[in-house]
């Protein structure tokens, strides 16, 4: 009797362990998530106590609104800038540069708001904590109307609103669901998709940014209105950034809305065991995914890289393109190719590169550089300035400062400065680095080899300028 308990109370220990395993790791996602991701929105519970009001314009005495925002805004009646602050209004003496923004009324309370950060400004602050110290006191202790493309301050952050969810306008009250997981760059763009039913307008949205220099950010995923019209930005390089005289613009008149969307995961920051799987995938797609396209209409392509976090995903479509309509399309998540989709449709499609799940971490990371170099190469050919012998002279090549790599200043700074974006190998004591005008660097062979082939940064995309 005494030898036949003795497997079962080994059994019972095994499974015992097993269990605890898949409990740590499932514990091990929850507090990452919980830490690390705050897409989950954040709520005005308590009641403002200022409510939005209307005041006189100090000259013709036209209503003209309080957004609670503090923004320099221009009377539509008299043209006359002014600010209004905690209900007073004050005058001001310039007017270039102002756009003015009007209210239709009764304005309507937000279910939802989609805010990005200038990216500048979150260095020393979590998203969390810009949540709770920043974002929630200032809309709590009044009730502010924002537009969708507004920018507006709190302190010395600085704020641009990307969505109202299904409204253009409206009041920010008690149950408004707030998000800002995201942040905004003043790169320059080398490329931009516009979703708009107008032909020829390219030259319209080129010569209002010029004119309006301060009004000149594109953010992803957001509508910007120019002369009464509408425009939807679909793609931009960075996912933000400034208008310049070289971005090449393309305009699309036709997008389908999608049914259905599918994301593998390419790349997770914590492993999920096999006895947990769908639990920790069900997690991700709660927590990470589906708040990413809540109250955002998305652009998305098929064999699309997104990186949200510290996760990558790769999407899957069945059309070329099409818009994530919230609550309409339905959104799947493997960390495998699920075998009930077309699978001959995404060997056939060489845009798709579906990553073994064995491959590690490290390996991941320098793929992921790979695409950007490969995606370095394509545009810089669409743009046309690949074809022919029209890098950069030899004299121009030999002027640019050359310094032996310090592996203690780059340490500080983020991954992609510890190794060379050419041939994607970490600097070593006493490499030799060469620096261009926009301050990126690369090994010194890597560089003079690029640069006699083109005259753009293999990064930013900026042309060499010696």
């Amino acid at each position: 009797m005494g030898n036949s308990s003795r497997p079962s109370n080994q059994q019972q220990n095994q499974s015992s362990l097993q269990t605890k395993q898949v409990n740590r790791s499932e514990d091990e996602l929850t507090k990452y998530l919980t830490q690390n991701y705050s897409t989950f929105p954040s709520s005005i519970l308590q009641k403002p106590e200022f409510k939005a009001q209307r005041v006189s314009c100090l000259r013709c005495e036209f209503l003209l609104f309080d957004d609670g925002l503090g923004r320099t805004n221009i009377c539509e009646e008299c043209q006359i800038p002014y600010v209004i602050k905690d209900g007073v209004i004050s005058l001001v003496n310039q007017s270039q540069d102002f756009q003015c923004y009007t209210y239709s009324f009764p304005l309507q309370y937000l279910d939802q708001v989609v805010l990005r950060v200038n990216q500048t400004c979150i260095n020393h602050i979590s998203y969390g904590n810009l949540m709770t110290q920043i974002i929630l006191p200032f809309f709590q202790m009044r009730e502010r109307v924002i537009t969708s493309g507004a920018c507006f301050n709190i302190d010395q952050f600085e704020f641009r609103v990307v969505g109202c969810g299904s409204q253009l306008q409206g009041i920010v009250g008690t149950g408004t669901k707030i998000y800002c997981y995201e942040s905004y760059t003043d790169r320059i763009l080398y490329k931009l998709k516009i979703y708009t039913q107008r032909k020829n307008c390219q030259d319209e949205i080129f010569h209002y940014f010029f004119s309006h220099p301060k009004e000149n950010q594109l953010i992803q995923d957001s509508y910007i209105k120019i002369n009464n019209q509408e425009y939807f930005i679909l793609q931009c390089t960075e996912q933000s950034g400034r208008l310049h005289l070289y971005t090449k613009m393309e305009c699309i008149s036709n997008v389908p809305r999608l049914s259905k969307v599918q994301f593998i995961i390419l790349k997770q920051p914590i492993e999920f065991s096999r006895s947990n799987r769908n639990q920790a995938i069900q997690q991700v797609l709660n927590q990470v995914i589906q708040p990413y396209f809540v109250g955002l209409t998305r652009y998305l392509e098929k064999g699309q890289i997104l990186r949200i976090g510290d996760f990558i995903f790769e999407v899957c479509l069945d059309e070329d393109y099409g818009f994530v309509i919230p609550n309409q399309t339905h959104i799947q998540i493997t960390d495998q190719v699920d075998q009930r989709m077309n699978l001959q449709q995404l060997e056939l499609n060489q845009s798709y590169n579906i990553i073994n799940r064995s491959i590690n971490n490290t390996r991941q990371d320098q793929i992921e550089s790979l695409h950007r170099l490969l995606n370095t190469f394509i545009q810089l050919n669409e743009n046309g300035t690949i074809e022919g012998n029209i890098g950069c002279e030899e004299h121009e090549i030999q002027q640019l400062p050359v310094r032996k790599i310090n592996l203690e200043q780059i340490k500080q700074l983020d991954e992609d400065h510890m190794k060379c974006l050419i041939c994607l190998c970490e600097y070593e004591k006493e490499d030799l680095v060469k620096t261009i005008p926009c301050l990126h660097y690369f090994h010194d062979d890597c560089i003079d080899k690029w640069l006699k082939k083109s005259r753009h940064c293999p990064i930013c995309k900026n042309e060499l300028e010696v």
